[in-house]
C-alpha cells in the first residue's frame, strides 16, 4: 500500500543539529514564575518541506513559530529561552520541529542538550512587555 502523503525533503546525514542524550536519569525540574510569548507566521510550502526531515509530515499551511520563554526561578537559575520552529506533524500530533534555540544561561543550555536532546546555543535574549505590544531580540 502507498501513501501519497507530503513529509519532508530535509538530509540530516552529516547535520550537526541533533544533541545527544546522555541519560535520561535525573529528578524532574520544576520551573517556576514563567512567562510565554508564542507566535506564528505563515511560511511557504517548499520551505516548510526543505526544512523538515522525511520522518515529519508538514503542517498545512506551512507555518514558523517563534516561542520566548522568560524563567525567573529554576533549579537552574534563572533564564530566558528563544526558539525558532517550524509547524509539522509526527503522525496526526501537530509539533514544532525546532530549528534553532538560544539561551541567555550555560547551564541551560548544558542540561537542554544533555538530558533531553535539545540543541541550544548561548546567547542574549532581551523581552520588552509595554501595555501595547511584546517585543524581543535574541543574539548569539
Amino acid at each position: 500500500m502507498s501513501f501519497n502523503h507530503l513529509i519532508g525533503t530535509l538530509d540530516v546525514t552529516g547535520v550537526d543539529a541533533l544533541a545527544r542524550i546522555d541519560s535520561f536519569a535525573g529528578d524532574p525540574i520544576r520551573f517556576d514564575k514563567v512567562e510565554i510569548v508564542h507566535a506564528t507566521f505563515e511560511a511557504r510550502m517548499a520551505e516548510s518541506l526543505a526544512a523538515l526531515p522525511p520522518a515529519l509530515h508538514p503542517s498545512i499551511p506551512g507555518h514558523i513559530s517563534l516561542l520566548i520563554v522568560r524563567c525567573a526561578d529554576s533549579l537552574l537559575g534563572p533564564f530566558s529561552l528563544a526558539q525558532v520552529r517550524i509547524g509539522c506533524r509526527a503522525g496526526i500530533k501537530p509539533r514544532g520541529f525546532c530549528l534553532g534555540a538560544v539561551t541567555d544561561s550555560a547551564v541551560v543550555a548544558d542540561a537542554l542538550s544533555s538530558r533531553w536532546g535539545f540543541r541550544c546555543r548561548f546567547g542574549a535574549i532581551a523581552l520588552s512587555k509595554r501595555y501595547h505590544r511584546v517585543s524581543v531580540h535574541a543574539e548569539l
